[in-house]
């Protein structure tokens, strides 16, 4: 199997359907979330959060680096696609016999034993997810999105749908597990019919050890990112209580929905692009930063609403109830400006074969990230809160000084990159502000409702003004689908 450069206009295609597939699964999650956040209190989501934690690093494990491995290779033959689906099958019966094995020591460690069952039946995930690894790591590596967004998008319907059904049945946390069981299961069914291939009964120590060491780097760092990221959520759970959990959680994931429908979307495009371009350094420069403009350009908005806008928005989407999300939602909205760009370096690394450059610059972040954390639970879930904004803002100055040099861009034009996109930021946040003073007492459907109004005219009057090169190209995508990516590709 032999990788060319990618056709003028595929990168674009690309990220099209990607961002359709991202911003259509994790919207209706969220939604879903909003629905089930009625009639279940924040402990019922502390309880499954409490779990999450540690299978989701499961998870990380489960696939050990090779899919990445796979998109890196400039060849990926048959028998490199063979050995690494039967060791994830291997590693997925491992991790389901461990981790439900291990849930009586889940529910010691938090003090709750009705965690036991709730780790035993999430556990069954692993199978769910191992079959399909390698075909999705192929459409990705293809640049099919179009396929995986239809994928995805079904999977997130059927599941939702049949989350909300049980939760409305009062089956509390079990809907919740059969959330994300149900997801699991349709997403591997689609993935295995939609790239039609069946691995041989061959497994090649060989190819093993040829994608050992890249896997591996890939795995440690995103082993160190896992618990840079999750050890506040571990933390707030040990000592603060599933309630605590719960309203962090909820935080943490509305964050994470303009973080993921923007940089995590364009990663995964990029990674596969810029490996295509390894030997064009000009190119993979030019695209790293229209990438990172966009990426800031498309998530800047949501967030400043979202951290300005918080108490209206936490009263019309979850109700009584959960009014102490409103600071601890505030400062993860900011933490995931900084995260918007330091999300697309993990594509720099890996598409220049450097995973072992990436594991290195991250570990001083990550262990500021712990400490911060360790320190923040002996106060209170928003002091954990502002203790990952700090981590991760001194975290995107390591991360972009040493991408800088990967691909001979400075600090100076990294900044300036995004200068435009900053002020435009900032001036909405003004204009949120004034618009509070001056109808904040009134309904909360109505002080969001104007918020919207005003935020956007506001963001976009300013891009105007300001002649953000990113709205120029926004425009391209939706009319042409081809002006974004074509002087990179």
């Amino acid at each position: 199997m032999t990788d060319t450069a990618p056709r003028p206009g595929a990168i674009t295609r690309g990220m099209s359907w990607a961002t359709a597939g991202q911003v259509g699964g994790e919207g209706l999650r969220v939604v879903t979330g909003f629905v089930l956040a009625r009639f279940m209190t924040p402990e019922e989501f502390g309880l499954v959060g409490m779990v999450t934690v540690f299978a989701n690093y499961a998870s990380v494990l489960l696939n050990f680096g090779f899919g990445s491995a796979l998109v890196q290779r400039q060849r990926a033959t048959a028998v490199d696609l063979s050995t690494v689906f039967w060791f994830n099958l291997a590693v997925g019966v491992a991790l389901t016999v461990l981790f439900a094995g291990s849930a009586p020591l889940l529910a010691a460690f938090y003090g709750r034993d009705e965690l036991t069952a709730v780790a035993g039946v999430l556990a069954i995930n692993f199978v769910l997810l191992a079959p399909s690894i390698v075909q999705r790591t192929m459409l990705h590596k293809d640049l099919r999105f179009r396929g995986l967004a239809v994928v995805d998008l079904f999977a997130s319907v059927v599941s939702s749908v049949l989350a909300i059904g049980m939760g409305l049945a009062g089956l509390g946390v079990w809907s919740l597990v059969a959330w994300t069981l149900s997801r699991s299961a349709v997403q591997t069914v689609g993935s295995m019919l939609l790239y039609r291939w069946l691995p041989s009964l061959v497994f090649s120590t060989a190819s093993m050890r040829e994608m050992i060491g890249f896997a591996t780097n890939v795995t440690a760092s995103e082993t160190l990112g896992y618990i840079a990221a999750n050890v506040d959520r571990l933390l707030v759970g040990r000592f603060l209580g599933a309630h605590a959990v719960g309203i962090y959680e909820q935080a943490v994931r509305l964050m994470l929905l303009p973080v993921t429908n923007t940089s995590m979307v364009l990663g995964r495009v990029l990674f596969p692009a810029l490996a295509r371009l390894q030997d064009d350094p000009e190119r993979s420069r030019q695209l790293y930063l229209r990438s990172a403009r966009m990426s800031l350009f498309v998530a800047t908005p949501l967030l400043v609403g979202l951290a300005v806008a918080a108490e209206p928005f936490v009263a019309v989407a979850y109700g009584p109830g959960w009014e102490e999300l409103v600071p601890v939602l505030r400062l993860t909205a900011l933490t995931g400006l900084a995260s918007s760009l330091m999300t697309l370096t993990t594509s720099v690394f890996r598409s220049s074969g450097r995973p072992d450059l990436e594991l290195r610059v991250g570990f001083v972040r990550r262990v500021l990230g712990v400490v911060l954390a360790a320190v923040g639970v002996l106060w209170s879930v928003v002091a954990v809160a502002l203790g990952r904004l700090v981590a991760v803002c001194m975290g995107l100055f390591l991360y972009q000084r040493v991408v800088g040099r990967l691909l001979r861009v400075s600090m100076w034009e990294q900044v300036t990159n995004v200068a435009s996109v900053v002020a435009g930021g900032s001036i909405m946040a003004v204009a949120l502000a004034l618009t509070h003073l001056v109808v904040g007492d009134g309904p909360s459907l109505l002080v969001l409702a104007l918020d919207g109004v005003v935020g956007a005219v506001v963001y976009l009057g300013a891009a105007m003004l300001l002649r953000d090169r990113s709205l120029r190209e926004l425009r391209a995508i939706a009319s042409s689908g081809a002006g974004f990516f074509a002087r990179s590709t």
